[in-house]
């Protein structure tokens, strides 16, 4: 993991919730390769960024999820959000890529 401010790129998943938003980065696993280490991160987007328009009426779900590449600077350790259910700020400096995907992987 890069270090507090530094300038890195990351890849993982968004899951835009209108209550419990974040960045969802597969970390490896725990318990013998059984469980998936996530961590949630509460992201701040540049500006101009918007994401993809989709359909509305083809949702499925509370959330929609957004498989993404950005660059971007991580915040100290804390309790972030809603709940404070992330542990860190990402502040994206650059979106790379994204694209909405129904199969967001084990990130809820």
């Amino acid at each position: 993991m890069s270090d507090v401010g530094e300038e890195s790129e990351f890849e993982g998943v968004y899951v835009a919730h209108w209550e419990v938003a974040r960045f969802a980065i597969l970390r490896g696993h725990r318990f013998f390769g059984l469980v998936p280490r996530i961590d949630k991160w509460l992201a701040f987007f540049p500006p101009a960024f918007a994401f993809p328009d989709v359909d509305a009426h083809n949702r499925a779900g509370p959330a929609r999820f957004y498989r993404m590449r950005v660059r971007g600077r991580l915040g100290p350790k804390g309790h972030y959000g809603h709940k404070g259910i992330c542990d860190r700020e990402l502040h994206v400096s650059e979106v790379i890529a994204c694209e909405e995907t129904r199969q967001p992987g084990p990130i809820w």
